[in-house]
């Protein structure tokens, strides 16, 4: 269960009022945020450096993919560092090309019995607070009747997980082909039939922006439902002020109107300088103080 403790922050997270959450990879294999910073791929040792500079949280994505003993390794850092743990796939990538969340067989339930206990266990280690379920669809069935499914699927896992104070995310996105939830629209519609406060929206800001969306006033509009913010620019999945949307506007958003989930940093860097990207996250704390976050609204 997450520890969600509230503590004083030093290095750039200094004076921060939301919880912010580096990565260690937030692609499968991919490297971590701080890797250029404590200047080791190391999981374990970008933990430490997250502790140090004032996150409140890491992520580990893909913690599925790891061997138990990698996982504990981690796990044990952040535990001893009291950090929380960032959202948690409930899948490993050969689930994404499986349609299992919309069918209601007996075999497809089973594995997603499987995973969701799978992806359980793991965020418990991680201190973790959101599972993401990333469904995929099944191009020869009916849209609608694949939503009705998906639905009936996640009112159990989401029961299953809050026994455990864990929260489903379903996170719209469109970068992997044949999702079943595709837009915040989709998105809103099935956590509203599940059990209130167990299941929520990961508002991925690059995925939000790829709608076409107004990203601030998309924040507003479904604030009651997000459990978690991803912040990346668009385009290019970086760093904030490398692409179109209004990143200081939107954080700003954020912690005046009382966000008290998450915000992962769930981008790469357009820059290798370590110098640089401190500077960056050291930009964060200002960001909720100085910037105007009606511009977020029309961005």
């Amino acid at each position: 269960m997450a520890k969600q403790l509230t503590v004083e922050r030093s290095g750039p997270l200094e004076g921060a009022g939301l919880r912010y959450a580096t990565h260690i990879g937030f692609r499968p294999g991919g490297t971590g945020l701080l890797r250029d910073i404590v200047s080791y791929e190391d999981p374990v040792e970008q933990v430490k450096a997250a502790a140090a500079m004032g996150f409140a949280a890491v992520q580990d994505a893909w913690a599925l993919e790891r061997d138990e003993r990698q996982l504990n390794r981690i796990a044990s850092q952040i535990q001893l560092a009291g950090l929380d743990g960032g959202c948690v796939v409930a899948a490993k990538r050969e689930h994404l090309s499986l349609p299992m969340w919309v069918s209601a067989d007996k075999d497809s339930r089973e594995q997603q019995r499987l995973v969701t206990l799978h992806a359980i266990h793991v965020a418990e280690l991680l201190s973790s607070e959101v599972i993401v379920v990333l469904p995929k669809r099944d191009p020869a069935r009916p849209l609608a009747e694949q939503i009705d499914t998906f639905a009936e699927n996640l009112r159990w896992t989401a029961e299953l997980a809050s026994r455990r104070d864990i929260r489903i995310g379903l996170e719209p996105m469109r970068v992997l082909p044949d999702m079943l939830i595709a837009d915040l629209d989709t998105a809103r519609q099935v956590v509203r039939r599940i059990d209130s406060g167990k299941a929520g929206i990961v508002f991925d800001t690059f995925h939000v922006h790829a709608e076409n969306r107004s990203v601030g006033r998309s924040f507003v509009e479904n604030f009651n439902d997000i459990v978690l913010l991803q912040i990346a620019d668009h385009p290019g999945r970086r760093e904030a002020g490398t692409g179109e949307i209004d990143i200081p506007g939107l954080i700003a958003l954020a912690r005046r109107m009382g966000f008290g989930g998450l915000v992962e940093l769930e981008h790469d860097w357009s820059t290798a300088d370590a110098t640089a990207q401190l500077a960056e996250l050291a930009r964060l704390p200002g960001y909720e103080a100085a910037a105007q976050p009606a511009m977020a609204l029309r961005h």
